[in-house]
């Protein structure tokens, strides 16, 4: 099913949403419809144990009156008009056109050596609709077709080359701009590939740097990546679920993100650069289901405050930070909606010296 996504939702060419979207989407509609437009939210989140004990217990919500702004700003958010990282760089060949899908669509793209930019189209080649991805770099530095060898630069899409044509009617006939491909921006930024879906080479805005620590020479990264069967929106919300990781990711030390009723989790709403939102969580980074073990001797440290904050379209920051802000250890995630019941993550523990790797 072709679909697209728009304000939020997955479409089809008819209007409705595919079958396997309105999981993701009815998830979605129900976190916004629970409160992140408000200013401040107050959830108390029980662990396992608490409930078995008290039975019947239920977590409180408190939030103030969603704000119109806020409103209309997450409704006038164009998913499709963002920058999303496809790769990290250094897992992609160079000099040899690559695929990435975004929202269904296929993009074909090049990371040039030297200092030639890199470069990206659309996965159709206009003559026949053959995949460029499945092309070549010319000497030039243009991407040319598999099928028939057109070829086509990579800053404007014009059609350079038209091997079955001799002069002069080559020249004439290759920029006809009927023959041109749809060029797309894409940048190198923080080691990763990024791509902007609906914004042509020049005349894209320039790329978020929502983690600071990527160029930080004081941190060091080490990234994955990973491929789901499953919807973005699903995804999005999985990472931000602090009470899983005990219990699906056998991962102890996440505890300190998940909340009790005495510690509950406290969610914000901010705009964010760019004419975005930001949706930050915040919750003392104490142990909630495991007992803390203290060690003998170990200095009494201050308190720490586990956040986590959701920039979208698709950047996820979770760490702990001290009262001046400052920390040594994050978990970055950049999630991609790949297309219906598919999306990927690209992750990475980032860290002061050698950071541990990431989940």
């Amino acid at each position: 099913v072709k679909a697209h996504h728009e304000h939020g939702k997955y479409l089809s060419p008819s209007g409705r949403q595919p079958r396997s979207a309105r999981s993701g989407a009815m998830a979605r509609n129900r976190v916004l419809a629970s409160g992140t437009y408000a200013c401040w939210i107050v959830l108390p989140l029980l662990s396992t144990a608490s409930v078995l004990r008290a039975g019947t217990a239920r977590p409180r919500l408190r939030h103030a009156a969603t704000s119109p702004a806020m409103r209309a700003s997450y409704d006038a958010f164009d998913w499709e008009a963002q920058w999303y990282p496809i790769a990290w760089a250094r897992d992609c060949p160079t000099d040899q056109p690559f695929k990435a899908t975004l929202f269904d669509e296929d993009y074909a793209v090049v990371l040039r050596s030297g200092d030639r930019s890199p470069i990206a189209m659309r996965d159709r080649c206009p003559h026949r609709l053959a995949a460029l991805s499945e092309g070549r770099l010319t000497t030039q530095g243009w991407l040319q077709c598999s099928y028939h060898g057109f070829a086509f630069e990579g800053e404007t899409g014009r059609c350079t080359s038209i091997p079955q044509l001799q002069p002069p009617a080559q020249p004439a006939a290759a920029g006809s701009q009927g023959l041109c491909a749809d060029a797309i921006a894409v940048e190198v930024v923080d080691g990763m590939v990024w791509l902007h879906p609906r914004a042509s080479p020049g005349d894209a805005p320039p790329v978020p740097r929502d983690v600071p620590e990527l160029a930080d020479p004081r941190f060091k990264a080490l990234s994955a990546v990973r491929d789901f069967p499953v919807d973005y929106s699903l995804l999005v919300e999985n990472i931000q679920d602090p009470s899983h990781f005990y219990f699906a990711h056998q991962q102890p030390g996440y505890d300190v993100y998940d909340a009790s009723a005495s510690e509950p989790l406290r969610l914000a709403v901010h705009d964010a650069p760019g004419e975005r939102l930001e949706i930050a969580s915040s919750v003392a980074a104490t142990p909630k289901l495991t007992p803390p073990k203290p060690k003998a001797g170990a200095k009494l440290e201050p308190p720490l405050t586990a956040t986590t904050r959701f920039i979208p379209p698709c950047t996820i920051v979770s760490c702990r930070r001290d009262k001046a802000g400052e920390t040594k250890f994050l978990t970055v995630f950049y999630v991609l909606p790949v297309g219906v019941g598919r999306s990927r993550f690209l992750t990475a523990g980032v860290g002061r010296g050698a950071p541990p790797p990431p989940p």
